[in-house]
């Protein structure tokens, strides 16, 4: 076994702060920064990572490559306003775990968290 590593100069932070922008941009928001002009009319998103981790799971004829990532968000773009706990998954299942294995298996849960923050964010006006 091996230890299992982000992309190169990547950051849980960086990732989580991607999938949000994404999500966000999907359902109509501009996402601007601190210092921005902007950022004083802008409606704030608060995410906590509460987990994001990677396992192997080894079976007779396959393994399994999991992910598993919670945030909690808080803001005013969420559906019905309130504070939400979001959990996205991805699997990959096959015959070898090689690099190219894990990251996809990366892929497939940020794409799912993506997805996941997206339906609880309200669509912008």
């Amino acid at each position: 076994m091996a230890d299992i590593l982000l992309p190169e100069g990547r950051t849980v932070e960086q990732l989580i702060r991607e999938a949000a922008i994404r999500a966000l941009a999907e359902r109509g928001y501009a996402v601007v920064d601190e210092k921005s002009a902007q950022s004083a009319k802008a409606l704030p998103l608060q995410i906590d990572i509460q987990q994001f981790w990677s396992w192997f799971s080894p079976g007779f004829l396959q393994i399994s490559l999991e992910f598993e990532g919670i945030v909690g968000l808080k803001g005013d773009v969420l559906s019905g306003g309130k504070e939400q706990k979001v959990r996205a998954y991805g699997v990959y299942k096959g015959m070898v775990a090689t690099d190219s294995e894990w990251q996809e298996v990366l892929r497939l849960g940020i794409a799912d968290l993506i997805e996941k923050m997206k339906a609880s964010i309200k669509p912008a006006d």
